[in-house]
């Protein structure tokens, strides 16, 4: 069952949880529109398995698991990969009597930011790019010499840095 109102994905009723005390909300979002607050561009899909919870007094307890999809660009090969994010989502939220709906696109938007990779990597062994040649090393083998100190990626940041 899903209290999921049509003019916002992230609204949650109130009304339907007192009443019935927990509600399951299980989605898959991949609209623009619906991703948009997000405000990551390379966004392409969300899963949200949510568990909303009434306690006594006013409370909402929400459990679950959120997923996001994006194209990313890996840190260390310059390749474009799929990452998914996946997230643990536990959040208690008060609420008043005049309350009719909780929107919880801001906390869902937090927990986002918070656990995004600094650097994106496509793999844990990702080999990345030759220093010297800027070979994809995971797809092929150079045969540059290591102990060279001049750098390819020095030399164009040397002349851009002339400029």
């Amino acid at each position: 069952m899903s209290n999921i109102k049509k003019n916002n994905a992230f609204n949650i009723n109130i009304k339907d949880i007192v009443r019935l005390e927990d509600i399951n909300i299980k989605n898959s979002f991949s609209d623009i529109e619906s991703l948009k607050f997000l405000d990551d561009p390379d966004l392409f899909k969300m899963n949200v398995d949510l568990h909303c919870k009434y306690v006594p007094n006013n409370f909402l307890f929400l459990d679950g698991k959120l997923q996001f999809f994006s194209k990313k660009i890996c840190g260390r090969c310059l390749e474009e990969f799929e990452h998914i994010l996946s997230l643990d989502f536990t959040e208690d939220l008060k609420f008043s009597d005049s309350d009719t709906f909780i929107n919880i696109e801001s906390l869902i938007n937090e927990n986002y930011w918070l656990n995004v990779p600094y650097v994106y990597v496509c793999k844990d062994d990702c080999k990345g790019l030759c220093d010297i040649c800027g070979t994809n090393l995971n797809k092929k083998q150079c045969s540059c010499d290591k102990e060279k100190k001049s750098y390819f990626f020095k030399d164009i940041f040397d002349k851009i840095n002339k400029n």
